[in-house]
């Protein structure tokens, strides 16, 4: 599975374990920064899924993450041509008691404060993975 943008300016997620290791996508989420910056920021579209983990290599743990790219974003001009160069990827954890404990997302909600996108939130539904 990859994640991509199709028409005029195509693009993909790599298709190799690191970018997206066995994904299950929750919700997908647009921040239009661009339209509140003074810096030139570009807007983004934030990706919430669950995949296999890939730090331990135990392919049977599924982890919850947070991924980003930015909406402009054209490609590499020879590596990378045709795929995200603003990829970027966490572990998203919300612990239930005991800090050890894993926990997969379930939903996600974007809540956008027009007047100031700094101070909008993403409120997000958790399940025990044990």
């Amino acid at each position: 599975m990859s994640f991509q943008r199709r028409g005029k300016n195509y693009m993909r997620t790599e298709p190799i374990w690191s970018w997206l290791n066995g994904p299950k996508m929750i919700s997908i989420n647009f921040a239009e920064i661009s339209k509140h910056s003074n810096n030139n920021e570009d807007d983004n579209v934030f990706l919430f899924l669950t995949e296999l983990e890939t730090e331990a290599q135990r392919s049977h743990l599924r982890l919850s993450r947070v991924a980003r790219v930015c909406k402009s974003d054209l490609g590499g001009l020879r590596t990378l041509q045709r795929k995200w160069t603003s990829f970027l990827k966490a572990r998203l954890d919300c612990p239930f008691g005991d800090v050890r404990s894993q926990s997969l997302v379930q939903d996600v909600f974007f809540l956008r404060d027009e007047n100031n996108l700094k101070d909008s939130v993403f409120y997000a539904t958790f399940t025990s993975n044990l």
